[in-house]
């Protein structure tokens, strides 16, 4: 779905879905236009980071931990 769709199935703002992208804590699908898709887990993953930042958890400590090369 668009972002637009996630917004409002979500409840959380588009520029609250642009900067969990922008900070790594979502990574949303593109179509071939560029624009974001959100599936139904990328969803559930917003919903609970809404409800950590709502508890007081930064989002440094949201971040998964950066990868290490093999």
């Amino acid at each position: 779905m668009k972002i637009s769709e996630a917004s409002r199935a979500s409840g959380v703002s588009a520029g609250s879905l642009r900067y969990y992208e922008d900070e790594g804590l979502i990574v949303p699908g593109r179509f071939s236009n560029g624009y974001r898709d959100y599936c139904r887990s990328t969803l559930d993953r917003v919903l609970v980071i809404r409800s950590l930042l709502e508890s007081g958890l930064p989002v440094r400590l949201i971040k998964p931990p950066p990868a290490t090369p093999a």
